[in-house]
Parts: structure tokens; C-alpha cells; sequence
């Protein structure tokens, strides 16, 4: 009845506390990888509900079980979707994600790795998450220069940035994550460069560097 229910709910919250506690101190440990956070939330949540069943016995069971699971959802999740990305504060960057072209090397904001409130909000969260690994693991397939730092069409001047980000941005998951209207206009602009060739021209310029082969494919 109302009080089983209630012990269900109690028991619900305190697991979803033990995991947060975890995930809230490996992510003020500062510069890490999402291995490492993943990893670290489990041994975290593994020692503390060994504490738990020590202190309570059979009474804490239910709760450890949970948490143990929660901990291990979260974890897979995001191991799933961000292998290999380091994990850094990115806010002095105004950057949700990076790559950094010199090495090739990816990371995403600490704050994609909190967890949401609720249900719907760490779905969000999740896929909010994958469109940003989604957007930097396809700047790692971009050139790293350009032959030409613009291109036009129709008029219309499209430099190498607008097809740079553009591109990254047409690999996300639509909907997931909302640009800024800088980004938005990037992407505006690559779409005319798509809209004018085709998505595997623009592409395959991004990808080599040779831009001018968007032209060339105009004027073909």
C-alpha cells in the first residue's frame, strides 16, 4: 500500500543520491577523461554502498542494488557515446565541445557529464552529449587547413569556417542541441555551398581541404 510505496520512492531517492555524490566529486577533480569519470563513479558508488550493507545489513540491500545499477547505467552511457574524449571546463571557452586539430585531440564540458533530475532530463542530457561527440569527432575527419579561406556562389561569400562547422554540425542528431545564431548562421551558409553541389562534395572539400573543388563543381 501507501507505505511500501513510499519505502519504494525513499529507497529510489537515496540511490539516485549515492550516484550523484559520485559523479558531483569526479567531476570536481578538474581535467580528466569520460574512462576516468565513468570508472571513478563506479568505485565510488561500490565503496559506499559496501559501507551501507556493513552498517544495515539486509535493510540496505535493495538501496545498494539500485544504486550499484544506476551507477553502472551511467557509466555505459557515457562510455557509449564519448570513448575517448577528455573531460575539462570549457566555459571560458563558451565551447560545449572541442577539437583541438593539432593532435586531433577531443573534449567535451564538464557539465554534459552531470546528471539529470530526472528521467527526461538525463535523456536530454544524453543526447545532447552525443551530438556534441557527433560535431568534434567529425571536425577530427576535417582538414586542418584550406586552400582558400573563402568560396563563392551565387554571389554569396562562404568562408572556410562557415564550411567547417557547418559540416560538423550536419553530423549531429537534429534537435539535440541548440547552436547559437553565429553557429546557425554557419550552418546556414554551408547549406547553400550543399544546396548548389551536393552534401558529398561539400563534404569531401571539407575533408581534403581543397574547397575550390566546391567551385569547380559549379562550374562543371
Amino acid at each position: 500500500g501507501i507505505q511500501q510505496e513510499h519505502g519504494v520512492a525513499m529507497q529510489e531517492t537515496l540511490s539516485h543520491t549515492i550516484v550523484d555524490k559520485a559523479v558531483s566529486a569526479e567531476l570536481q577533480k578538474g581535467k580528466t577523461n569520460v574512462e576516468a569519470v565513468a570508472s571513478g563513479v563506479e568505485q565510488q558508488v561500490a565503496e559506499a554502498t559496501q559501507e551501507l550493507q556493513a552498517e544495515y545489513g539486509d535493510a540496505a540491500k535493495n538501496v545498494c542494488a539500485d544504486a550499484m545499477k544506476e551507477a553502472k547505467g551511467y557509466g555505459d552511457s557515457r562510455r557509449e557515446i564519448l570513448q575517448g574524449f577528455d573531460v575539462e571546463d570549457l566555459s571560458p571557452k563558451g565551447a560545449a565541445g572541442i577539437c583541438d586539430k593539432a593532435d586531433n585531440r577531443v573534449a567535451i564540458d564538464k557539465t554534459y557529464l552531470e546528471r539529470g533530475s530526472n528521467e527526461a532530463e538525463e535523456n536530454a542530457k544524453i543526447d545532447a552529449a552525443n551530438s556534441i561527440a557527433l560535431h568534434e569527432n567529425r571536425h577530427k575527419d576535417q582538414a586542418a587547413t584550406f586552400d582558400t579561406d573563402q568560396i563563392t556562389i551565387n554571389g554569396v561569400v562562404i568562408r572556410d569556417i562557415d564550411l567547417y562547422e557547418g559540416d560538423a554540425i550536419s553530423a549531429e542528431t537534429e534537435g539535440t542541441f541548440d547552436h547559437t545564431a553565429e553557429y546557425k548562421e554557419h550552418k546556414r551558409l554551408h547549406d547553400i555551398a550543399v544546396a548548389a553541389t551536393d552534401k558529398a562534395t561539400v563534404a569531401k572539400a571539407v575533408e581534403s581541404g581543397k574547397l575550390a573543388d566546391i567551385e569547380a563543381a559549379l562550374a562543371a
